[in-house]
């Protein structure tokens, strides 16, 4: 009996798993389980085989679940934030860094370096020789309700792993809605850099509620610089899009 009531529950939890992440039949699945509970009189080795052989064919028939059973999430970057949604895990969380606006060169990515480096090498830099990182400053202010402005502060950022099986992640500018089927991870607004400064950057999506370095907010001008973005008229209709106006954006996984 006590086997039984094992197998039940294992039957369960695979059942539950397989179900959300596949669509699968439960009906199907209680029936099967009933036509064991029937048979439970049998031996505990013909028992285990049917254990198995029903699990197995359950994975092979849920080839979605058989995929994500037991593995993590998409990860992601939560920018302007030290935290993850609810239901994700926040791996590391530390400073977005990028290139001083005034370089021709290093890097055209934001970056999220951790709050305690580990270096291989003792070597230090040489200038010149290396590419160089600088902390980012919010460089444009805005407000939601009577959060405060983050102008002028250094961001921070969180990388994040999503809830098992949601495998895929997307960062959809101009929207404050994922798609159906989706799960939104947080909304903001797209920042990158000036469109006039030597350094390009690539555009981010950073959280509508900006959180902000501690201590931060002197303008050191030594930083990478984050501003809103907006649409231009011309080529891009007005409407539906507004002129000038801060492009949202959404970080979806499924």
């Amino acid at each position: 009996m006590t086997k039984l009531v094992l197998f039940l529950a294992l039957l369960i939890c695979v059942a539950v798993v397989c179900s959300a992440s596949s669509g699968g039949d439960l009906k199907q699945l209680l029936m099967a389980a009933e036509a064991q509970a029937d048979s439970s009189d049998e031996s505990s080795e013909s028992l285990d085989g049917r254990l198995l052989t029903l699990v197995e064919y359950l994975l092979e028939e849920h080839k979605d679940c058989k995929r994500t059973y037991g593995r993590g999430g998409a990860t992601y970057v939560h920018w302007g934030s030290t935290s993850c949604s609810s239901d994700s895990i926040v791996i590391h969380r530390g400073y977005t860094a990028g290139s001083y606006y005034g370089y021709k060169g290093s890097t055209v990515d934001f970056i999220c370096l951790p709050e305690k480096p580990q270096y291989e090498s003792s070597t230090n830099s040489q200038s010149g020789v290396y590419g160089y990182l600088h902390g980012t400053e919010y460089e444009s202010a805005w407000r939601v309700g009577s959060h405060p402005s983050p102008q002028n502060h250094d961001m921070p950022c969180a990388v994040c792993q999503a809830k098992r099986g949601r495998l895929s992640h997307l960062m959809l500018p101009a929207t404050t809605q994922c798609p159906s089927g989706w799960t939104e991870e947080y909304q903001g607004y797209m920042m990158s850099a000036h469109y006039s400064h030597d350094s390009p950057m690539r555009a981010i999506c950073v959280d509508r509620l900006p959180e902000t370095i501690p201590n931060s907010g002197a303008n050191t001008g030594s930083a990478a610089a984050a501003y809103l973005m907006g649409a231009m008229c011309g080529i891009l209709p007005c409407t539906p899009y507004v002129n000038g106006r801060a492009l949202s954006c959404v970080v979806c996984t499924q």
